[in-house]
């Protein structure tokens, strides 16, 4: 880095310290972060071949390791340290939400903590949050995708492990998250008859269900939006009312 190169960094650093993070560009952001992995490096030219091929800050820090190093271009360091930033950043968000009473009485809420819980997450996966009374109780990895060698096996290892995460934090309330990377996030078929399934496996134990999820990289779409888990309580309730007369 040459000597305007290091002068312009030392007046972002002034301004960011003077003003907070509202007055840098994303830039300029971008050019500060990589100054502490790659000091003597052009950053100003990187940082803006970066913001040009992701579109945004945002995009680019939510992107996982392995799709810095091969869309990003960029070397080993320079990924892991971008990475790093991202998933402390992300740690710190949801473990706010986690400790607050009653964050999670919303539907938009759970998605949101479902939406940066697996962001930059390159596999599908699928997971288990655990409430009660709308709080953080726990948040399960069920299983993700390929382990299991069937769709029947796959679901039946959700339905058990579901289950058995609920009673294993005590729960009163279940909410299910399928991660799909770079997919769209609308429900399948399949989506909705897992839902159903684990749904009757936890009214078994008294657990309720709140919703099934479905996220990507970065939208999010719930059962109940689509009206889905509405159909499937009147279903139980149809069924519960025949087995009672």
């Amino acid at each position: 880095m040459d000597a305007d190169g290091r002068e312009r960094l030392t007046r972002i650093r002034r301004r960011f310290i003077r003003d907070g993070i509202g007055a840098l560009t994303q830039a300029e952001i971008l050019e500060l972060l990589l100054s502490y992995i790659s000091p003597n490096a052009d950053n100003s030219a990187l940082s803006g071949q970066l913001l040009r091929k992701y579109h945004s800050l945002d995009s680019l820090l939510s992107s996982s390791f392995y799709q810095l190093r091969r869309v990003g271009g960029l070397d080993e360091s320079r990924a892991f340290f971008l990475t790093l930033v991202n998933c402390v950043g992300r740690h710190a968000l949801l473990e706010e939400m986690e400790r607050r009473e009653d964050a999670f009485a919303d539907i938009a809420d759970i998605g949101r903590y479902f939406l940066e819980l697996v962001r930059g997450e390159p596999r599908e996966a699928f997971y288990a949050l655990c409430l009660y009374n709308n709080s953080f109780l726990a948040c399960y990895q069920l299983t993700d995708g390929g382990v299991l060698s069937s769709e029947m096996e796959t679901r039946q290892e959700l339905i058990r492990r579901t289950v058995e995460g609920a009673l294993k934090s005590d729960a009163n309330a279940v909410a299910l998250c399928h991660c799909l990377s770079g997919g769209v996030a609308a429900p399948s078929v399949t989506d909705r008859l897992t839902a159903q399934k684990i749904r009757a496996a936890l009214n078994t134990v008294r657990v309720a269900f709140r919703d099934y999820f479905i996220v990507t990289d970065d939208d999010f779409t719930s059962l109940s939006e689509t009206g889905l888990m509405e159909r499937l309580r009147d279903a139980r309730n149809h069924a519960e009312s025949t087995e009672s007369l």
